[in-house]
């Protein structure tokens, strides 16, 4: 998994300033890609317009992209041409009349992916994928779809075939949403937007003393009424095998390690600047490269900013930490009381999510249970008469059918997280929280193959 990052747009002594967090440091690569990305888009609104720009942003994504694109150039020589080029020369009398798309599909390939017969080199990538970025605007590509629904053998080759293909062209589609995007974030943001990073957090070990690892230790830390969590004890003991819930617990503590998320880290940012800081307090958006874990989306939900994040899934992250906080640092003791305020609300949230699950799992295991002591005692009772009335005997399936399904807690359903322990590192002691007529080698940059 490569690493997640977040972005926000924030108003620092009236400027505009990105501000992205990432799980691994990113100074030196999102920072100054993404700081180019705004001065070419920015260059368009002068003499130089769009085109110049566009050219630029395309040299630039396809230089950290020109490694896959050459990769994906490979596979297609090595693994699908020599395949599909051929069956595209004999024609089934189904497709005679796409035949000219497909002489005009082999005559482009063989002028495109070769030099005077000789393949391409490294550096020819950006060539390369502008003009199947054409060819691609042209419906050049289309014509492999009629094999591709075609009952043959051959059907994954020009499946695979296509798909590198469009593979190959991302970098150049990726360019043109880019330029749009950012042209419509900076309208209005003026001409010298800054941008910086948030340093990844550190990763720790989950805080777990061995003794609180028990079924007694998680029922004594949700509730602080006696009675109610020895219920809950007593319900967690039948629905979760102590024996197996503390090795589970044990690997945790040995094996996981904790970190904070980058919305969360830029959600602390924030409360380090000591208020609102966003630029537009009526958008006050936190992009992310992916959707924001369950745990991000409460944090998020009980700040007192209301920040606005993307897509959010019901996951929950073993690793999921609060922002560390040092007492040198400015406004620690405001922002202990924040985490400290928001926390409680979420253990609240969470606290009911898991004891519903629990209560729901405990009540259909007893729903379970007596069905079966019913299904027992009618089996008898049928074994009886049954000499007499064997019309009238039910059967277990038509009985089993009619027993209810598991419940299913729409946060903690049947995935392999576990509920999250909510923690957070604080350091200096402070406050305690991824054959066309020849052969190719694909061991270079220049292969044999001879046309």
């Amino acid at each position: 998994m490569g690493s997640d990052l977040a972005g926000v747009i924030l108003n620092r002594d009236n400027q505009a300033t990105f501000i992205i967090a990432g799980n691994e440091p990113c100074d030196e690569d999102v920072v100054p890609f993404l700081g180019s990305l705004l001065q070419f888009v920015i260059g368009s609104r002068g003499p130089k317009g769009k085109q110049q720009a566009m050219t630029q942003i395309v040299a630039h994504v396809m230089d950290r992209h020109k490694d896959k694109v050459f990769e994906c150039y490979h596979r297609i020589l090595k693994d699908f041409a020599h395949i599909c080029l051929p069956k595209m020369g004999g024609q089934s009398s189904e497709l005679e009349d796409d035949e000219a798309h497909a002489l005009a599909f082999q005559s482009w390939f063989k002028s495109t992916f070769f030099k005077e017969g000789i393949p391409l080199a490294r550096t020819d990538m950006l060539w390369l994928a502008t003009e199947c970025c054409r060819a691609s605007d042209d419906k050049m590509f289309d014509v492999l779809h009629n094999y591709v629904s075609q009952d043959e053998s051959d059907v994954e080759s020009f499946e695979g075939l296509y798909r590198l293909l469009m593979e190959l062209i991302e970098p150049i589609k990726m360019s043109h949403i880019l330029f749009d995007r950012a042209s419509t974030i900076l309208e209005g943001l003026g001409d010298k937007p800054v941008v910086e990073s948030i340093p990844p957090s550190k990763h720790f070990p989950i805080p777990l003393l061995k003794k609180k690892l028990g079924l007694d230790g998680i029922a004594n830390r949700m509730f602080s009424n006696s009675a109610r969590a020895e219920e809950f004890h007593d319900k967690l003991r039948q629905v979760a095998p102590q024996h197996n819930l503390h090795l589970q617990l044990e690997h945790y503590q040995k094996t996981i390690h904790t970190r904070v998320h980058p919305e969360i880290l830029i959600l602390d940012y924030l409360d380090t600047l000591g208020g609102n800081h966003f630029y537009d307090n009526r958008d006050k958006y936190i992009a992310c490269s992916k959707a924001s874990c369950y745990l991000c989306s409460q944090y998020a939900q009980e700040h007192p900013t209301r920040p606005v994040l993307g897509s959010t899934s019901k996951v929950i992250d073993l690793q999921w930490r609060l922002p560390d906080i040092s007492q040198l640092q400015e406004f620690a003791g405001g922002r202990f009381s924040k985490q400290k305020l928001i926390l409680r609300k979420m253990t609240e949230g969470v606290r009911e999510e898991v004891e519903n699950f629990v209560i729901d799992r405990h009540s259909h295991q007893e729903t379970k249970s007596s069905a079966r002591d019913d299904i027992c005692q009618l089996s008898t009772f049928f074994d009886d008469i049954s000499d007499n009335h064997q019309d009238q005997q039910l059967s277990y399936p038509e009985l089993s059918e009619s027993l209810p399904s598991s419940p299913v807690s729409p946060v903690f359903s049947e995935t392999k997280e576990q509920p999250a322990f909510v923690t957070a590192h604080v350091e200096d002691k402070d406050l305690k929280c991824e054959d066309f007529e020849g052969s190719y080698d694909g061991d270079s940059d220049v292969g044999g193959v001879s046309l």
